[in-house]
């Protein structure tokens, strides 16, 4: 949950601001200070609080006050600015503010984009995976390359499945930490407090926050997913993002702090469909195309849509490609573990988790002989409509 601050020197205004902003479920009301504080009190709110978001009133004789300080003493914290008067005209350092009277949604959408623009993009080390459609493979691959980096690269790695409901990694590594993901989401906002390894399980060198797919659990807020990735880049070098195919608003936050957002898919139409669809969501929800990348998933000589066509078709960059080998895959499961680096496939996770660490360049190598079907079916290697 978001903490903030209220600053104003409107007693109504206040009630009726503190009001609309309980409304919102991922913000916190701390403290009001109303009238405007003097520097000592600024000062004091600024250095004892943690806050993620300042409310002023930009009619308050303290504006420039608030901002300089605010800026020198806790820049990254949001400024939200907001007006009770709609005529008045208000030159202010803040560039995100309402006017009342504003709806819960317009305030959400305020607080959003002053908390983004406050605390930067992309996280450092932050990765996200999302399926073009459900068994595209994309915590398969989640899975094997956390592994990878930490047995060949000694990288130290988080991987926290943002899957609530339909994760599976605990059944497949066999273990669970005390404190699931949800729980962890819903206390994102003190995680430097947190006795950290009861919210994670430590199994192949890698921390793992997973989900016991709780009936009825308390749904996490954007603010929730920003939080605990913010910190997670402080303490690991990788922190992997395994989400679920059906996204809403709040888990989108995860694609839009993420370094790189790979869209996992398969060489079926199918499939490649939806990773056009899922490509679109994220540019529409504010993921620059150059921070979004295509994992082929199950690819093999012979598949009907060679590697440069999914590449043309989809008008994104090819990440990487893994080959299909069902029975490797199927076995490390069986025994509770990653795939082997001696095989074809666990090769392959090598080559992109080095290639990730910035090691390599990633390996395309299905791309360099497209299938016979493929060349005969598209001599100008147009793309492939999906």
């Amino acid at each position: 949950m978001l903490q903030s601050l209220l600053i104003t020197d409107d007693r109504e205004a206040a009630e009726l601001i503190a009001r609309a902003i309980r409304q919102l479920p991922e913000i916190h009301l701390e403290q009001i200070l109303c009238p405007s504080p003097t520097h000592y009190q600024l000062t004091r709110a600024l250095n004892t609080l943690r806050l993620d978001v300042l409310f002023l009133d930009l009619a308050s004789h303290q504006v420039q006050l608030v901002c300089e300080e605010t800026a020198r003493k806790s820049a990254k914290t949001a400024i939200a600015g907001f007006s009770m008067d709609r005529l008045a005209r208000h030159d202010s350092a803040t560039a995100h503010h309402l006017t009342w009277p504003f709806s819960s949604a317009s305030l959400r959408d305020a607080v959003q984009r002053a908390v983004r623009s406050a605390s930067g993009m992309p996280l450092p080390g932050v990765y996200c995976f999302i399926p073009a459609k459900g068994g595209a493979g994309a915590t398969t691959i989640t899975v094997n390359l956390a592994c990878h980096l930490v047995s060949s690269l000694g990288k130290s790695v988080l991987v926290a499945e943002a899957d609530l409901r339909s994760g599976t990694m605990a059944d497949w590594l066999g273990t669970k930490a005390s404190q699931s993901m949800a729980q962890t989401l819903a206390c994102a906002d003190s995680c430097m407090s947190l006795i950290w390894p009861r919210h994670v399980s430590r199994k192949y060198g890698v921390d793992w926050m997973l989900t016991d797919r709780e009936p009825s659990l308390v749904k996490p807020t954007w603010g929730d997913y920003r939080q605990l990735l913010t910190f997670a880049s402080t303490r690991y070098d990788y922190a992997f993002v395994d989400l679920p195919a059906a996204l809403d608003e709040d888990a989108w936050e995860a694609a839009l702090i993420s370094r790189k957002a790979f869209v996992v898919t398969t060489p079926e139409v199918l499939s490649l469909r939806l990773a056009g669809q899922r490509i679109a969501e994220l540019e529409a929800f504010g993921v620059p195309k150059s921070r979004v990348e295509v994992l082929v998933n199950r690819a093999q000589r012979g598949d009907a849509i060679g590697i440069n066509q999914i590449r043309e078709t989809l008008a994104c960059e090819i990440g990487g490609v893994f080959p299909n080998d069902y029975p490797v895959v199927n076995r490390s499961i069986a025994a509770r573990t990653f795939v082997d680096s001696g095989s074809k496939l666990g090769r392959a996770y090598n080559a992109f988790a080095a290639a990730l660490a910035g090691h390599t360049r990633p390996e395309l190598a299905l791309a360099a002989k497209p299938s016979l079907l493929g060349f005969l079916s598209s001599p100008r290697r147009n793309p492939v409509r999906v």
